[in-house]
């Protein structure tokens, strides 16, 4: 974890070096900044040195993280201290500058021990920790099957490499063993060769173990070169099948073309947890991405595994039994390691419905027989995805975790360091596809634009990460253990509180009170409707995620905490004038209550709220912003759920880098939408995404066209728009063509009204990629052949009265999803896959569902 912390460090630092008003002085700055460039250098150097993972480097690993954060709280102690003027114990001047001085020279040793490191206690291979799986296998047979006959029939005379990867313990190994096992796999070929790579990949002790089973008469006392040379001339003319077991790294890759000779008829498999290491996916002929079983297969698994493959699970337990093989989440491992620990319990109803509602240890201890095997995910991840990977942990167990919360917090936590010509967003989103790459974490919504919505982690990857980031100290989850709790938050930089409750236990809130150093205080735990206190002593807070929790009035202590930069809070009231004292803030979160209804008149905004020049995003549920006169947000990218009162030139051009705007209308009985509305989007020259949302809508059949709001025609960035009950003929739906970038067009709760839609050639939308109709009372859809040139993504959601749809439509079109629509919706999407088919333009992927066929 110290790099992560070397990363915090050095942006306080160039913070610093920015700053007029430091006493601290700069050839004193100078010297931690080029010793922490230093000391990043040497920890982007160990992502190389695989052997640099032992007991040794992780002792000095923590001294440098203890180094580094008491050096980054001494230089925010300082800047602290030159806002908070009340303040009467500011240390002098000498002692800061003899602090930092101190903290430097004890970097420079710690960074050449780090340097020197030559630590030979390699810690246990981790293909030690590959566990079997005895019997058949679930799953798997069509993929088995398509595997054998394309290494027997399907590759001709050329190399045949199959490469099978997947997330630890899915099953790649087992799968690779029983194809190599495969009685007609053997007869067929002449040699086969097992090897079990692991992270410590050397060329020389391979060919060792190849050659030990290819040609075991040979001396093993040979130079590499003339191993490779052997190693050819073994093979020459002869068929080989070899397995390449657990690879992580792209070197085999690269040297398995030099290795096996032209005249070999050879099959290669190879397996891997990353999707790196078998990268690029073109190389490989027959390329396999292991997926996680459904709930059938996870049950047919558990009940072999407890009562055999021909044995019946008695009736009584098979409810119970259907929900403990839907808590291992599809992954094989769990479901042997669960199932080899219920084969040694009672086998009552009780004990098993126990099992399945989690109110015993069987899962906790299957988890931590599994970390032996996930351990080493987590352990060779680079450098700097482990911090971000073990942050996942202060979300509970099975959450869906909203992707822009995540980058929001790694960002506030300084985990990412900038890049020239990238923003922190984009670097937290390679951050997150490097995890799945890694196949730590799962992606559960995917957009259309490539971007990622949602994700998740399996609860045996929640159980590694919460137990490595306890460990560590990197963070502590608070349950309902309050024993010995004062001890055990000792020195802790982010809590994590999954039961809110807590806060309402006295010793618990002391002991928190207790801890100078905490940094992140995270309540992300169930909702609770009635207030709990909240410490808000930990002064160093740089986040606090209090949506959770209600608060009748805005907590004025939170204004004390000045270096926060994420604040959320679920309150009532109005934000205070005092909201600018939070000059680091970055991210601003006020929820409204759910039993609290958006007044007609729209809180507004502190005009304070201008002086947050470092506020990225803005999220105040039923507020407005005031006009700035002439002030600017310069970072602001984010700006969501305000009202109309927000869109007006003035405000518009006080937020000029804006990117995503979100816009809430609450309408009276006798409110109009402004009509105004979208007349200033132009003066947002890089926005990118628009949701407008009329909450109430009043859909009446004489509404006067001329009353709506124009269309925002001129925006020259907007690549989404998100309409919803605004009620629009669709006449008005040519003007959307002329938002020449529109890539995603999605249309809500009647944001078009009316039962015809008409789009001709020339009317048609040449950019648009995705298309979205949901809650319509459209009945007749016709389009012109060239009306939607790229569409690739169709959806149609509750357009009960649908009758007719186009027949021809883009010829990219890939998906059509129709859900809860009329019969005549499902054979309109059939007939527009059959047109493709018939013009042989490819297959269209259909998916149907009907609520009440369900």
């Amino acid at each position: 974890m110290a790099y992560a912390a070397v990363v915090s460090l050095k942006e306080t630092i160039q913070r610093f070096q920015k700053s007029s008003d430091n006493i601290i002085p700069p050839h004193i700055i100078q010297s931690a900044y080029d010793v922490v460039l230093s000391l990043q250098d040497i920890f982007k150097g160990l992502d190389s040195s695989i052997n640099n993972r032992g007991k040794g480097m992780n002792a000095l690993d923590e001294q440098i993280k203890e180094t580094i954060c008491e050096l980054e709280q001494v230089l925010e102690s300082h800047v602290s201290n030159q806002f908070n003027a009340q303040s009467k114990s500011h240390p002098t001047v000498d002692k800061v500058n003899l602090g930092v001085d101190s903290f430097i020279q004890r970097l420079r040793k710690l960074s050449q021990q780090l340097r020197e490191e030559d630590d030979d206690d390699d810690d246990e291979d981790d293909a030690s920790q590959i566990i079997e799986f005895s019997g058949k296998m679930v799953g798997v047979d069509d993929i088995f099957g398509r595997i054998k006959y394309y290494l027997l029939n399907g590759r001709g005379s050329a190399t045949g490499i199959v490469s099978l990867v997947g997330m630890a313990g899915i099953g790649k190994t087992n799968l690779a063993r029983e194809l190599f096992e495969d009685q007609s796999i053997s007869e067929y070929f002449d040699l086969r060769v097992w090897v079990t790579v692991g992270p410590n990949y050397n060329l020389q002790k391979l060919l060792h173990c190849i050659l030990a089973q290819v040609n075991p008469q040979k001396d093993e006392k040979l130079e590499q070169g003339d191993m490779e040379k052997l190693l050819v001339k073994s093979l020459m003319d002869r068929k080989l099948l070899i397995v390449f077991d657990n690879i992580r790294g792209k070197k085999l890759s690269f040297d398995l073309e030099r290795l096996l000779p032209d005249q070999c008829e050879s099959g290669v498999m190879l397996t891997s947890r990353s999707k790196k290491a078998v990268y690029p996916e073109s190389w490989f002929k027959f390329h396999h991405f292991m997926s996680k079983l459904n709930i059938k297969e996870s049950w047919t698994l558990l009940r072999h595994k407890v009562f055999g493959e021909d044995q019946p699970c008695p009736y009584q337990l098979e409810k119970a039994g259907m929900k403990i093989a839907d808590n291992c989440e599809g992954l094989p491992l769990a479901i042997v390691i669960v199932a080899d620990i219920l084969k040694t319990k009672e086998k009552t109803p009780e004990f098993w419905n126990m099992v399945a509602e989690k109110q015993n240890s069987v899962f906790e201890d299957a988890y931590e027989q599994m970390s032996k095997v996930l351990l080493p995910s987590y352990k060779y991840l680079p450098q700097h995805l482990k911090a971000c990977f073990l942050y996942l942990s202060v979300f509970p167990p099975k959450s869906e975790i909203p992707c822009s919360k995540l980058f929001m917090l790694w960002i506030a936590e300084g985990f990412l360091e900038r890049r020239q010509f990238k923003t922190l967003e984009n670097i937290a989103m390679e951050y997150l596809k490097e995890l799945d790459d890694e196949n730590v974490i799962w992606f559960l919504q995917c957009s259309h634009n490539s971007g990622v919505k949602t994700c998740s982690l399996h609860s045996a990857f929640w159980h590694l990460c919460n137990r490595e980031a306890r460990k560590t100290r990197f963070s502590h989850v608070m349950n309902t253990c309050t024993e010995g709790l004062s001890q055990v938050l000792k020195g802790q930089r982010r809590l994590c509180v999954h039961n809110n409750v807590l806060f309402s236990i006295k010793d618990v809130h002391n002991s928190m009170a207790s801890i100078p150093d905490a940094r992140s205080l995270l309540c992300t735990g169930s909702f609770h409707q009635y207030p709990v206190p909240v410490c808000f002593g930990l002064k160093l807070l740089k986040i606090l995620d209090a949506l959770t929790i209600r608060f009748y009035e805005f907590p004025v202590e939170v204004m004390k905490l000045t270096r926060l930069k994420y604040l959320a809070l679920t309150c009532n009231e109005n934000v205070p004038d005092s909201i600018s004292e939070l000059f680091n803030l970055q991210c601003l979160i006020v929820n409204k209550h759910t039993s609290i209804k958006f007044s007609k008149n729209p809180s507004v905004l502190p005009i304070e709220i201008w002086d947050t020049k470092e506020l990225k995003h803005l999220q105040v549920m039923g507020s407005n912003l005031r006009d700035p006169c002439g002030a600017i947000l310069p970072n602001l990218l984010t700006l969501l759920n305000v009202g109309t009162d927000s869109c007006t030139e003035n405000v518009l051009r006080g937020t000029p880098n804006l990117k995503k705007l979100g816009v809430h209308i609450e309408l009276g009985l006798d409110d109009v939408i402004p009509v105004s509305l979208f007349d200033h989007i132009s003066c947002l020259d890089k926005l990118e995404s628009l949701k407008c949302v009329v909450v109430n809508p009043i859909l009446e059949p004489e509404v006067i066209v001329y009353s709506l709001p124009r269309f925002p025609i001129y925006s020259s960035s907007l690549k989404k728009l998100t309409l919803s009950g605004f009620g629009y003929p669709w006449e008005r739906m040519t003007l959307i063509k002329s938002l020449l970038v529109l890539d995603v067009l999605k249309l809500k709760n009647y944001a078009f009204h009316g039962p015809k839609w008409v789009t001709r050639r020339d009317d048609g939308f040449p950019s648009l990629r995705v298309l979205s109709i949901e809650d319509s009372d459209l009945v007749e859809w016709t389009a012109g052949r060239w009306s939607f040139p790229n569409v690739e993504y169709l959806t149609l959601k509750n357009c009960y009265k649908l009758q007719k749809m186009p027949r021809e439509f883009s010829q990219l079109v890939k998906t059509i999803r129709v859900v809860d629509c009329s019969p005549f919706t499902e054979k309109g999407a059939k007939h527009i896959r059959d047109d493709q088919l018939s013009k042989k333009i490819g297959d269209i992927d259909i998916f149907v569902h009907s609520s009440w066929k369900a």
